[in-house]
């Protein structure tokens, strides 16, 4: 019973039921709005676990997500809530790209390797400017970065349109990459690749730095307090380069993983890829604990994963796993403000969701004694 009290923890909790709300609540209007409650729903949420193709999809996609999401979980353990991930994702991916589609006279596994030191090189880069500016100069993060994402996005997609596009095929992509050049399967049924051992690696290692080390120690130091990270003689300066520079080189990694296996063309011409945008929620649900991001990337690529399913089989847009993956985030959010509502009104710790459910049940009861207390003219 103690270790279950220690597992079940207010923001465990808060996920959990925020976890359900969003299921029970996309079940139903995926029903409503489909015009096939049915096929849908199973197309949606049974397919990408009773299928092979639904496994590899997610167990891909889930793999990038980790890569991402463990970089932002460092940044935003440092309280640098930058938006560089996707940038440095794009920037990553493209330079893999690149490089890939211009190395056919090599063997596979030196296009392998290269190309994913490349896109680690230029995804970390890419996560210098805004680092430097919000170390050195107080610039905000947030809109440093967004900026500089803006330019990654117009710098590749004229890259693409410019040495990569395929004139054979109708919307503006790459040449096919090779199939040689993928990451090699450990077991190709349910589509585990060695990147998926790496990734739930270095989640592993990650967790290990961030909270068994003095490196650890002093990133969240600088997080809770830069003040008081200066009095104990701590460089909050190069703390935040590091934790955005990191952060940059894990979404360039998790762009060459994309490159080689998840997608086998770089599509994004003139749009977001919104992969970095999904690991920061990853890393949000996941309370920005490394060893959570597994479990948080394997319930967001599920969405993604039922989102394409839907689409191929209904022509529903696949967007809808989009839009349930915000909103798992914005529940949780939800879940966590009327807890704290909760145990504000009450003057109370440690009610729960419980107490609060209970206040609004017996609110209808309360009012009416009240009303009823007031006098016939209904004054309370």
């Amino acid at each position: 019973m103690k270790q279950l009290k220690e597992f079940w923890t207010p923001k465990r909790e808060s996920r959990i039921v925020g976890t359900v709300v969003v299921l029970a609540a996309g079940a139903l209007f995926l029903a409503i709005l489909s015009g096939q409650p049915a096929k849908a729903l199973e197309s949606f949420f049974i397919q990408p676990l009773t299928t092979a193709l639904g496994w590899q999809r997610m167990i891909n996609h889930a793999t990038v997500y980790i890569l991402v999401a463990l970089g932002v979980c460092a940044m935003y353990q440092c309280r640098q809530y930058s938006l560089i991930s996707e940038g440095s994702f794009m920037g990553g991916a493209c330079a893999a790209t690149f490089f890939m589609l211009n190395s056919n006279t090599r063997t596979s596994g030196y296009v392998i390797v290269v190309g994913i030191l490349f896109a680690v090189l230029v995804g970390g880069l890419i996560a210098v400017p805004s680092a430097v500016l919000s170390a050195r100069h107080q610039v905000n993060v947030t809109l440093s970065s967004a900026i500089v994402d803006f330019f990654v996005l117009e710098m590749a997609s004229f890259i693409l349109e410019q040495f990569l596009s395929d004139p054979s095929v109708s919307t503006v992509q790459s040449f096919a990459i090779p199939s040689r050049m993928q990451l090699p399967y450990l077991y190709q049924p349910l589509g585990i690749r060695v990147s998926t051992v790496l990734a739930l690696l270095f989640a592993f290692v990650a967790w290990l730095v961030l909270y068994r080390t003095r490196t650890g120690y002093t990133l969240r130091m600088v997080g809770a307090s830069q003040q008081t990270a200066g009095y104990l003689g701590l460089s909050s300066g190069r703390v935040i380069i590091f934790s955005q520079l990191f952060a940059g080189v894990m979404a360039g990694l998790g762009g060459a993983v994309q490159m080689m296996g998840v997608s086998s063309r770089y599509a994004w011409a003139g749009e977001f890829s919104n992969v970095g945008l999904i690991a920061i929620m990853v890393a949000l649900f996941a309370d920005c604990n490394p060893a959570w991001v597994p479990v948080s990337a394997v319930l967001f690529s599920y969405f993604t994963a039922g989102g394409t399913s839907l689409s191929e089989q209904l022509g529903f847009a696949a967007e809808w796993g989009g839009v349930c993956q915000a909103g798992l985030v914005l529940a949780v959010l939800l879940v966590s403000y009327l807890r704290k509502k909760q145990r504000h009104l009450a003057g109370k710790k440690g009610q729960g969701l419980k107490a609060f459910w209970q206040n609004i049940i017996q609110a209808p009861g309360a009012l009416a004694a009240k009303w009823k207390e007031g006098g016939e003219d209904g004054t309370v």
